[in-house]
């Protein structure tokens, strides 16, 4: 995936000011050095300085002309969020223009100490920006940092870019949704675009059952690769005679192959996430096979033809899960979302077990491809007319997990902060046959029973509550902490109450 898009510019002092060699100096060493941190901190800086006319007298923008070229030169590079580097007084006005023109997330960045302080300037243009009942959410959003606070600068610029990049993205929802007659996996995707994404776009299952059988027809040999490479890289298959044939494996594998194909056709559209309606239209009715090898290899890495892009998948038509997939791929690139069922809340932990497969990548969690694949097993799927499940136990560690939602209309997000524990299978129907993630969120896990939802959730490795936080604030989501017991009690008060 790209890396995020982050715009910086800095200001001069007024031009009816006089300046100095040191002042400019100074500007342009801490603009510089603001430069460097966030380019090693992994983003692409969208240097705005270096866009403008050389041998300026002053080192900042320092003109309206300046700053309205700064906006362009942004707005054309694709910057996804810009951090504005405050160190002296400046023309407030200017910085307004230019947050104004830019039209993404902004943030104020103040450095210098007592002799270039910020702080007067970060106040003037925050309430400059903010005075229009008119406002553009760019300048009301408007966040202020000061030196000693880069790291959550960081995660601003993660949870703010991310915004913008969703807004460029797409989903892709192959069979619609509604699946397993679940309600909630449905959403209002025109207000959703609205809000958070370019575009949901349906298509029917057809694209893949079709794409399936015509592989079997005319590309067996791309099928047969397939088991080879898994087998050589230590995946078991537990084949029966009912429900986990060769025929059955064969046309998995084939569906999943489809699915890479159609997402090659799409491959210039920025498609964020996928969803599949598996369960019950194609696992019973229209191949009578379940479409396991699609969430399980989507997000990965690697496949028999090689290394290819991790996509976030998730089943059952669940739009929202597929754009909480798409927010935690965005703000964690390089890690394959997990999806799944929230099956139990224990004392212990929370088990997630989705009902057949989920990112394979959880086995190890790490980017060999022979350690992932050896803890993987294949076996008969407990449900639909026929296929194999994929079985694992995630690796531990920490997680960040999460889950959009509506409530009373509005837009919601139910996240926090876990922990992985590596324990035995759970004793259950679901534990012999499906993945199984024990996460545990350090409070009484019958909080997250009686708050939880739906029964799905995405996880991500690590800490990135601060990112979603930033994320949800610019969108005015709504946040509820399941790590927090006091944030999922006022849940419960704000269900029954309206408080």
């Amino acid at each position: 995936m790209n890396k995020l898009k982050i715009g910086i510019a800095s200001f001069s002092h007024p031009m009816v000011y006089g300046t100095d060699s040191a002042r400019e100096a100074f500007v342009l060493n801490e603009y510089r050095k603001m430069s460097g941190l966030i380019g090693k901190a992994g983003f692409e800086v969208l240097d705005s300085l270096g866009s403008l006319k050389k041998n300026r007298p002053r080192s900042g923008i320092a003109t309206n002309g300046q700053a309205e070229q700064a906006a362009l030169w942004l707005k054309q590079n694709r910057a996804e969020c810009l951090v504005i580097n405050l160190n002296q007084w400046t023309n407030p006005h200017m910085c307004v223009l230019l947050m104004k023109l830019a039209e993404i997330p902004c943030a104020l960045y103040v450095s210098g100490g007592v002799n270039y302080p910020g702080e007067t300037t970060a106040a003037a243009i925050w309430a400059s920006a903010v005075e229009s009942s008119k406002a553009l959410r760019c300048c009301v959003m408007l966040e202020r940092f000061r030196e000693g606070e880069f790291n959550e600068l960081l995660k601003w610029m993660t949870g703010s870019a991310a915004v913008e990049r969703l807004k460029k993205s797409r989903l892709l929802a192959w069979g619609g949704s509604y699946g397993a007659n679940i309600p909630y996996t449905r959403d209002d995707e025109a207000f959703m675009e609205d809000l958070m994404i370019r575009e949901v776009i349906f298509e029917s299952e057809e694209y893949l059952t079709g794409g399936a059988k015509k592989l079997l027809a005319e590309h067996p040999e791309r099928i047969s690769a397939m088991k080879t490479w898994l087998s050589g890289n230590g995946v078991s298959v537990d084949y029966d005679a009912k429900m986990l044939t060769k025929d059955s494996f064969d046309m998995q594998l084939a569906q999943y192959l489809a699915a890479r194909d159609r997402l090659d056709h799409y491959k210039d559209e920025n498609i964020a996430a996928v969803s599949v309606k598996c369960h019950f239209d194609v696992s019973t009715e229209c191949l009578g096979c379940t479409e396991c090898m699609i969430p399980a290899f989507l997000p990965f890495f690697a496949d028999a033809e090689g290394k290819k892009q991790i996509m976030p998948t998730v089943c059952e038509g669940d739009i929202k899960g597929a754009m909480t997939s798409a927010i935690l791929g965005i703000v964690n690139p390089g890690v394959p979302p997990l999806f799944g069922d929230v099956i139990a809340a224990a004392d212990q932990y929370v088990m997630i077990a989705n009902c057949g497969s989920s990112s394979v990548y959880w086995a190890a969690r790490n980017n060999s491809v022979k350690d992932v694949l050896s803890k993987v097993r294949i076996m008969p799927q407990l449900h639909g007319s026929s296929g194999g499940s994929v079985r694992y136990l995630s690796a531990p560690g920490q997680v960040t997990a999460a889950r959009l939602f509506r409530f009373r209309g509005q837009y919601c997000m139910y996240f926090g902060l876990g922990q992985i524990e590596m324990t035995d299978y759970c004793e259950s129907t679901h534990g012999l046959h499906w993945p199984q993630t024990l996460v545990n969120f350090g409070i009484d896990h019958r909080e997250i029973f009686k708050t939880i939802p739906c029964q799905h959730m995405v996880l991500t490795e690590g800490d990135f509550t601060g990112e979603l936080e930033y994320y949800c604030r610019y969108l005015g989501i709504i946040t509820v902490r399941c790590d927090d017991a006091e944030s999922l009690k006022a849940f419960r008060r704000h269900i029954a109450f309206g408080e």
